[in-house]
């Protein structure tokens, strides 16, 4: 029978994973699953063990603010592998480190974003480019105005409840401070010359509804003017100030800025779920 306190802790750490983040970073992958499954926070201890035994007890992944900084194992060795890029990997630095901020004896701003410790410039290495000095405040960060679902519906003025304020559609144009040229996930304006169904790069995908190519045909000649944005992947036509391709892309966080505290509600139902039918006597394997 397992304590009702690890079921307790195990519904925390779900909740914890399952509440949207208010910022995300640059380069992240697609998550397809928000609610990981109950028995990972159980699994037994024999099957705990670290990828290398030479790996500390716990590996720190963050911004590395050394830029002469490589890891290293647990015996204090740096590791030598070319492929780690000395003082974090990237424009942003990211990379392992000791994570241990504050002040005193032993302090190390390196596996940890504190927004405060930056990287100095860095020379050429290996097939690593060159980087100039760090002076993006947000550390490869997106900073995102996120809905707000409690509110009680009676005082909707935005200049009172900016959460009342948000404008979706305006994701597209998504521009910061930060950055020489300013970062951007989006587009100046979705208005752009295209040429329609005269280019179909993406690959037919056979179902009845048409798409993912642009299915319309230019009013005249090679083009014509569109409010509209292509397939995630169709780089057909670029946005020459931002860069980035005028396609789903760059709405991409719309539907995740949605989510509700209905959903979070419907997950922790699931969850409660779980845990009853996990509570339920069961045979010792």
């Amino acid at each position: 029978m397992r304590k009702p306190y690890q079921l307790l802790f195990a519904l925390l750490g779900v909740l914890m994973i399952a509440l949207p983040a208010g910022v995300f970073a640059q380069d992240t992958e697609e998550m397809t699953n928000g609610m990981p499954e109950y028995r990972q926070f159980v699994s037994k201890a024999s099957r705990l063990r670290t990828s290398d035994v030479n790996d500390p007890d716990t590996v720190w992944i963050g911004h590395i603010a050394d830029a002469t900084w490589r890891p290293k194992d647990r015996n204090g060795n740096v590791l030598a592998n070319p492929s780690i890029q000395t003082g974090g990997y990237g424009p942003y630095r990211v990379g392992r480190g000791p994570n241990r901020p504050g002040i005193g004896p032993g302090v190390d701003y390196n596996g940890v974003w504190d927004f405060d410790h930056y990287g100095a410039a860095t020379p050429a290495q290996g097939s690593f480019p060159a980087r100039p000095a760090e002076n993006d405040s947000l550390m490869g960060w997106w900073p995102l105005a996120r809905p707000f679902q409690s509110g009680d519906a009676v005082n909707v003025n935005d200049k009172a409840r900016p959460f009342y304020g948000l404008d979706y559609g305006n994701q597209g144009n998504y521009v910061i401070n930060q950055g020489s040229p300013k970062r951007t996930f989006g587009v100046t304006g979705y208005w752009h010359r295209d040429v329609g169904r005269n280019s179909q790069p993406l690959a037919d995908t056979g179902a009845v509804v048409p798409g993912p190519n642009v299915e319309w045909k230019p009013i005249g000649g090679g083009a014509s003017a569109w409010c509209g944005l292509r397939g995630a992947g169709d780089n057909t036509h670029i946005d020459p100030e931002t860069g980035n391709a005028f396609n789903q892309t760059v709405s991409r966080l719309v539907q995740d800025q949605m989510q509700s505290q209905e959903a979070l509600a419907q997950r922790v139902r699931e969850l409660e779920a779980r845990l009853a039918a996990l509570e339920r006597p069961e045979r010792e394997e």
